[in-house]
């Protein structure tokens, strides 16, 4: 990812910072956990289009009414959701699954 798309990401989602799976697992062993799993579900962007999907068939209305029924909120939300989208279809995030135990 690109340094302009992360801080965009970060931005968007109000992470301070996001890190990578082997991130995550040297943080977790250098805790002292045994790290046994640490994974890309591979779900994340299927679920992306699986949001977006139900927010413009099904849950508009819910979401208007969350952000006043202001329409540009609406569009720029919807426009940083399919940026999010983009990124997840590119392996740029992902959704992982990680399983540590203490040693």
């Amino acid at each position: 990812m690109s340094s302009d798309e992360a801080e965009r990401y970060l931005r968007f989602m109000k992470f301070p910072n996001v890190l990578g799976l082997e991130d995550y697992t040297e943080l977790l062993e250098g805790h002292g956990c045994r790290v046994d799993v640490a994974e890309d579900t591979g779900r994340f962007a299927s679920h992306v289009d699986l949001y977006l999907d139900m927010l413009n068939k099904q849950l508009t209305y819910d979401a208007l009414k969350l952000i006043g029924f202001d329409m540009e909120v609406m569009q720029g939300l919807g426009g940083e959701m399919t940026f999010v989208q983009t990124l997840a279809h590119e392996g740029k995030i992902q959704q992982g699954r990680v399983v540590a135990t203490r040693s």
